[in-house]
């Protein structure tokens, strides 16, 4: 009941947006406007270029705008593969929270570009959490300016996967998933904090008339839309919260009266408001969405290009795109904004413009190198192994894993990949990389009934460990490891234990703090 309740909430709400922006045939509007354009820019070629350049993508977001691209997502082929691709996450994201601590260095950049020196923006990231997660009032005031609704939502894996949604059980245990795995909760309480840290900041200002504000302030308000007129009757929805601190509620513009509205009738006062109200929420949530990096239509656009799911190529682009969204959203989102989100053109150009001018993609670089080296180290501690040393590869391998592209990383370390596939088959995704792995071991077992030699029992051991849904959950991966799998590998394998930590040793340089060889006897048992 509560699937279809938002479904048709989030169909309602996108037809009322492009009927309003574009009348009763969206579409057919928007291949007219281009239409026209084409034919204003004619002769202008350089134009046209650019403007053909624009047009690439259009027909994929405005797909995904309109959940066209949705369509076909209850057909039988579409709900066993998105069921396959659930499992997935839940057998592999285990530890994702470990890896979304990167979200600090990202929320510190976005402060940045606020207006908050680097100080203090770092002050607000750390402190962001903590502030989004109390409750009581606090926490009604958050649902009052639209943040954090993840959560309600059961929209937490958008984050790594910007694959379709999925439906009934599975729907209920992907939504237990993410909260046991501490994903969930942490997403909502950045966004949540950082919600209440934006709403601060324009009320402290509403002081001040529009020409008066901070320039980076007048910038992010002329980005939704709001300009001189609309900050007056922004300014006036302020009031104090159950901290004792003021914020600017957007839903309290409906109580905003005085000279501002002079000469305009009660239906244009009304829809003053309403547009001012929207601007508003607009704000709150695409802000937080840019500081804790949450892909939206455009990331969504890039990587299923408007396939719809059941059909080849929409399955395919799903399959290959699975825990990639957060990888592109930190390009789009963090770094593209800091790139073009001050007037630049282009890299190269932004990048003239001095350290002082770039000091969010230099905030981005270094803090989420900062961050992914412990994030690195901490996943090892996890496994019960040293940190790896100090060396070139593991600042490279840092730097990919702070950014959202962690699962790269470990290439760097002779290690074939988190998962256990070729580097070929994790590019393809966890998904079509099970499917290869079940292939290869299926051949191999028909070659041993008809005479072939080889032991694939401890592959299926492992094929079986890496697609265990809820058994990778960071807490629980480690007491699984000694008293589950390294028996089952031991009985299995006898002596395996031992040459793993041989191959660790010497392809990592690394030693475990407990080897498991020290608990498990060779051949299975306790020592």
């Amino acid at each position: 009941l509560r699937e279809l309740v938002q479904q048709s909430w989030s169909g309602s709400a996108r037809a009322t947006a492009l009927m309003t922006n574009f009348g009763t045939n969206p579409k057919a509007m928007l291949d007219r406007v281009v239409t026209q354009l084409k034919q204003e820019y004619r002769g202008d070629p350089e134009k046209l270029k650019g403007l053909k350049g624009g047009l690439e993508n259009l027909d994929n977001q405005y797909a995904e705008v309109s959940g066209e691209v949705n369509f076909g997502s209850m057909s039988r082929v579409a709900q066993v593969a998105s069921s396959f691709r659930a499992i997935q996450t839940m057998a592999k994201l285990g530890v994702a929270w470990i890896s979304a601590l990167s979200d600090v260095a990202f929320m510190s950049t976005n402060r940045i570009y606020q207006g908050r020196s680097l100080m203090d923006s770092w002050s607000d990231a750390f402190s962001a959490p903590f502030e989004g997660l109390k409750g009581g009032d606090k926490r009604d005031m958050a649902d009052l300016l639209g943040a954090g609704l993840e959560g309600q939502l059961g929209s937490f894996m958008s984050r790594f996967d910007a694959g379709d949604g999925v439906h009934g059980r599975t729907s209920k245990l992907m939504a237990s998933f993410f909260k046991l795995n501490l994903l969930g909760p942490w997403s909502d309480a950045n966004k949540r904090g950082v919600t209440f840290m934006i709403s601060r900041d324009l009320a402290i200002n509403a002081a001040k008339d529009f020409d008066g504000l901070p320039a980076q302030m007048k910038r992010m308000l002329t980005i939704y839309g709001i300009d001189a007129r609309k900050w007056e009757v922004a300014r006036g929805a302020v009031r104090d919260g159950p901290d004792g601190r003021s914020y600017l509620m957007p839903g309290d513009v409906d109580d905003v009266h005085g000279a501002v509205f002079s000469g305009l009738s009660e239906g244009q006062q009304q829809k003053l408001r309403d547009e001012v109200r929207e601007s508003l929420f607009a704000l709150m949530a695409s802000e937080a969405d840019f500081a804790v990096p949450s892909p939206g239509a455009r990331e969504k656009a890039i990587m299923r290009r408007g396939y719809q799911p059941g059909t080849v190529a929409g399955e395919a682009l799903r399959f290959v795109g699975q825990f990639k969204s957060f990888g592109v959203t930190g390009l789009t989102k963090v770094m593209g904004r800091q790139v073009y989100g001050t007037g630049a053109k282009s890299l190269r150009d932004a990048l003239g413009r001095g350290m002082g001018e770039n000091l969010g993609i230099v905030n981005a670089i270094v803090g989420t190198t900062v961050l992914g080296f412990f994030v690195m180290q901490a996943k090892e501690i996890m496994k019960g192994r040293e940190p790896r040393p100090l060396s070139s590869e593991t600042f490279m391998a840092a730097m990919l894993q702070g950014g959202g592209l962690g699962i790269y990383g470990d290439y760097l370390f002779g290690e074939a990949s988190r998962f256990g596939g070729s580097p070929l088959q994790t590019l393809a995704g966890p998904g079509l990389g099970t499917i290869s792995d079940v292939i290869e071991l299926w051949q191999r077992g028909k070659g041993m009934v008809v005479g072939g030699e080889g032991d694939v029992a401890g592959d299926v051991l492992q094929l079986a460990k890496s697609n265990l849904p809820f058994a990778n959950l960071f807490y629980v991966k480690g007491a699984m490891d000694y008293l589950v799998w390294y028996q089952f590998q031991e009985m299995i394998n006898p002596g395996y234990l031992k040459r793993m930590e041989r191959r660790v040793k010497r392809e990592n340089n690394q030693q475990y703090f407990l080897a498991p060889s020290s608990v498990v006897a060779t051949g299975g048992g306790f020592k």
